[in-house]
């Protein structure tokens, strides 16, 4: 009976302090990436997620972030709440058209998206297929953690860059944006953001 009662005793005190939240006016939390409210909302508009399944298995999973003007403002703007730093981060994105992926795949075998023998990944924009003149491996995911969900050990991600035409260039208000398009051997998955949902990526 004992025993049972500094079990209980014990589960209650780990429940009351892990549930324990700083409350001194010197330490400021951070809000967990769902709960930024200031972010969240720019991310779920910026992002598009897809999942492949055959025969009831998932081959791959694919979180596509444009990194427009919106979405890179809102990153700076959750840098400075974390690190009490303005410095703003994707300096490299500025002039082109940019890319956020967080890719899983069953295969461990086709994780590699610039593997041109794996994947191809293509930009189709005003009528016109182009293809990257970047895909490149991120391998610190404690600096994108913060800012891009579903990030997770399994996961690998990329930063794409394309040359393209500046989306607010045309008059053409019919425009259909653009598609990011990932191929490989299992599937194909089309994002796609209207030219309303597009902003500048050189404001």
């Amino acid at each position: 009976m004992e025993k049972k009662t500094l079990v209980l005793t014990m589960i209650i005190l780990n429940l009351a302090y892990g549930c324990l939240t700083s409350q001194e006016k010197e330490i400021a939390i951070v809000p967990a990436i769902d709960k930024d409210t200031a972010f969240i909302k720019t991310y779920h508009q910026s992002t598009r997620e897809y999942e492949v399944i055959h025969n009831f298995e998932t081959k791959f999973t694919v979180k596509a972030t444009i990194l427009d003007h919106h979405i890179r403002r809102a990153i700076s703007d959750r840098y400075q709440r974390i690190f009490n730093d303005p410095e703003p981060i994707l300096r490299e994105v500025s002039n082109k058209t940019g890319f956020f992926i967080v890719l899983y795949t069953a295969d461990s075998e086709m994780h590699d998206l610039a593997n041109k023998n794996l994947w191809n990944v293509q930009l189709q924009q005003k009528g016109s297929l182009i293809s990257p003149i970047l895909v490149k491996h991120l391998t610190n995911k404690q600096r994108w953690k913060p800012f891009f969900k579903h990030i997770s050990p399994w996961s690998h991600e990329f930063l794409v860059l394309f040359e393209t035409q500046n989306q607010n260039s045309t008059e053409n208000q019919s425009d259909p944006g653009m598609k990011l398009i990932l191929s490989n051997p299992d599937g194909r998955v089309t994002a796609e953001w209207s030219a309303t949902e597009i902003s500048s990526t050189n404001p």
